[in-house]
């Protein structure tokens, strides 16, 4: 049986995205979740990051690889946060929420990042994505459970851009 870890905040939080944080409201909880992970991104701060993701999280970034655990992720997120992202910055552009059974809600983010480096250092074009997470409230915070992130072809725009189907 696992046991909850504590809940630290990401240091890069303001003190209302962290009472949001703390709030019993899912719609609040989650925005402040979107608001923590850009802040959190843009500090390049790996524990802060990880402190979003519930200790068993199932996460699946955008090259297909399966980080089990919040310390896989936090490590992996270290990594490119020291090397080809050191220097990038996370747009959040657009996310929806849909609850499903209970406490869990369904988010849908689309994003860009700006700054990303390639292997000759040379600065590559913004990327887009779109991002899915479950979350659940684990220890009295909501949290993320599971991710999947996906980096959009060129040219593609999602639905959530304008809520029209593409």
């Amino acid at each position: 049986m696992r046991t909850a870890r504590r809940l630290t905040l990401p240091r890069a939080m303001s003190e209302r995205t962290q009472a949001d944080y703390r709030s019993s409201d899912p719609h609040a909880q989650i925005a402040s979740i979107v608001a923590a992970w850009t802040q959190a991104w843009n500090a390049h701060d790996a524990a802060a990051l990880a402190g979003l993701v519930a200790a068993d999280v199932d996460f699946v970034n955008v090259a297909g690889r399966w980080l089990q655990g919040a310390e896989e992720f936090r490590q992996w997120h270290r990594m490119i946060h020291q090397t080809h992202l050191r220097r990038s910055i996370w747009t959040t552009r657009h996310y929806r929420l849909r609850a499903l059974a209970g406490d869990l809600a369904l988010v849908h983010l689309q994003w860009s990042i700006d700054g990303e480096l390639g292997p000759d250092g040379d600065r590559k074009p913004q990327r887009n994505g779109i991002f899915t997470w479950l979350a659940a409230p684990r220890g009295g915070s909501w949290l993320i459970i599971a991710a999947h992130n996906t980096n959009l072809a060129d040219g593609v725009l999602h639905r959530l851009a304008n809520d029209a189907p593409r």
